[in-house]
């Protein structure tokens, strides 16, 4: 099973061609067997399990949607282009920026440079 999302360093390579080259806007989140899946309900807590992340903690607890939210992280602090991901992820730039802008390298800069002068 393949997860995309990971920076290349962490899975191997990145987004495998076959998938990128097959997907009509955006790759298979998840390919088995090398077939992209698109029902992931029926076999997530099994995936959870075997990944040993499995726990009855809510607060520890990894859903779906921890995939979604740790791809959209590693691809702002990696300085991917914000609207590339959110067409990537299918999240609006707006939800993007809401959530996760102070995530973008260099986000805060203007600001600390602009406190670097107060007091002169």
């Amino acid at each position: 099973m393949f997860v995309t999302g990971a920076p290349a360093s962490l899975c191997g390579g990145g987004i495998p061609q076959r998938i990128m080259t097959n997907s009509r806007s955006a790759p298979a989140l998840v390919e088995c067997n090398d077939r992209p899946v698109s029902v992931v309900n029926a076999a997530w807590e099994s995936v959870v399990e075997m990944a040993g992340l499995a726990t009855d903690d809510k607060q520890k607890k990894v859903i779906r949607h921890t995939l979604r939210h740790t791809a959209i992280t590693w691809y702002l602090n990696q300085g991917v282009d914000i609207e590339k991901v959110g067409l990537y992820c299918g999240v609006s730039v707006a939800t993007i920026r809401k959530t996760y802008r102070h995530l973008m390298p260099g986000a805060f800069d203007p600001l600390l440079n602009a406190s670097r002068q107060f007091g002169r």
